[in-house]
């Protein structure tokens, strides 16, 4: 986004084909710096995949009609960027190598810890040294690799993993500030039993907020206990989707909870700002920009 419209960068991005009607071709990206500044355009190239079995939100692809290689050959890249891990990971990798052109990896899903939330013990023993060993050849290849904490690169480093280097993240504090704040969505947020309303500016009820995907590995369902033991007027809200959402409504039934489903652009940013306390169980997260994202929209 700002290497294509506050540089003035050829950018192309490839991802995995969403099943969508009418998928965009192209992202129309506005300057982050200099409002005035014409909206750049990025071609998005889509290669077919495969929904993920588990999780049908998430599209895997090999790039098994070789959309990426032709890519590389018309446009010539300077670098290539790959997000890891995945599948398209795999033959970036293989092309990047073979046409000479510089690959950084960044690495944002420890596959490693996940595997513990998905499989019994003692399949994810088997499966971590397998993914290890996965992880630290595909990274190897790379010219360097991206991490998202300093605790992060020394587990890959721990592990075999070269020339890494600590990505210094940032959010929008735009998007994500406390002028966001919307009664309305508050409102909506504590659910139709709520006390509070439109015109009452001083809300009795305690909002707990979680934004991010329903699954296993964020071990959401630890927020139960807490939120029994907790007054009678705390709330929780889930905000996101993901494959455990219909095992999340069954097991948080009858108690003071709403699930507002996947939020984007301003509602999201008023979810951030109109909720008490931002809430994360996760234990497996690499970075988790949502708590920088609740921390700058006012939300502890």
């Amino acid at each position: 986004q700002y290497l294509a419209q506050d540089f003035g960068d050829d950018v192309h991005v490839v991802t995995a084909e969403e099943v969508v009607p009418n998928p965009p071709g192209k992202w129309r990206v506005p300057s982050a710096t200099i409002p005035t500044k014409p909206t750049a355009t990025i071609p998005i190239h889509y290669t077919p995949g495969i929904k993920c079995p588990g999780y049908r939100l998430l599209t895997l692809s090999f790039d098994w009609k070789g959309k990426l290689p032709r890519l590389l050959w018309n446009e010539r890249p300077d670098i290539v960027h790959v997000s890891s891990p995945g599948l398209l990971v795999f033959p970036a990798v293989f092309w990047c190598r073979l046409m000479q052109i510089p690959l950084v990896c960044s690495y944002h899903t420890h596959l490693p810890r996940y595997v513990h939330s998905h499989f019994s013990s003692w399949v994810a023993k088997c499966l971590e040294p397998v993914l290890w060993c996965l992880i630290r050849m595909v990274l190897n290849l790379a010219d360097l690799t991206l991490v998202t904490s300093p605790q992060i690169q020394q587990e890959l480093v721990d592990h075999g993993v070269t020339k890494t280097e600590v990505w210094l993240k940032g959010i929008d504090a735009n998007r994500f500030h406390p002028k966001h704040f919307d009664r309305e969505m508050r409102r909506r947020m504590l659910g139709s039993n709520s006390h509070d309303t439109a015109d009452n500016a001083a809300a009795t009820e305690f909002l707990m907020v979680y934004v991010g995907r329903l699954s296993h590995e964020k071990r959401l369902a630890d927020l139960l206990p807490i939120l029994q033991k907790m007054a009678d007027d705390a709330r929780l809200c889930f905000v996101g989707a993901g494959p455990q959402e219909r095992e999340l409504r069954q097991y948080f039934a009858r108690t003071n909870t709403i699930f507002m489903g996947q939020l984007q652009g301003d509602e999201l940013s008023q979810a951030f700002a109109s909720a008490d306390v931002f809430v994360m169980p996760s234990d497996s997260e690499t970075l988790g920009f949502v708590v920088l994202e609740s921390m700058a929209a006012g939300c502890p």
